[in-house]
């Protein structure tokens, strides 16, 4: 699982999550500027999910640009469902693979 603000974790940490968002259909800037509105209006401190399992036709530049923003907010995110090829994207970015909250622990 991908953390996008960057920070690395230990080994069976266990976040709590107060917040799981779904990202579904065509995942555009408009999309990405949508949804860093969303989170910025979040209580500092507050871990949340991205699950992208239902999103399609997800462009790169809008996740950049999603991290990005993230990164700036200094927001505690994880992302679920990304494809190999935006988990590459990330390495690329130089953002952290690790181990977040697992789905079960997720209400």
């Amino acid at each position: 699982m991908a953390r996008a603000d960057g920070a690395e974790e230990e080994d069976g940490v266990t976040e709590e999550v107060r917040c799981v968002i779904s990202v579904g259909g065509a995942f555009d800037a408009s999309t990405g500027s949508a949804l860093c509105t969303r989170l910025a209006a979040m209580r500092s401190g507050t871990s949340v999910v991205l699950d992208f399992r239902q999103a399609r036709d997800v462009n790169d530049v809008a996740l950049a640009m999603l991290l990005r923003r993230i990164g700036e907010l200094r927001a505690r995110v994880w992302l679920w469902g990304l494809s190999q090829h935006h988990e590459r994207v990330l390495r690329y970015l130089g953002l952290a693979s690790g181990r977040g909250p697992s789905r079960e622990t997720v209400p």
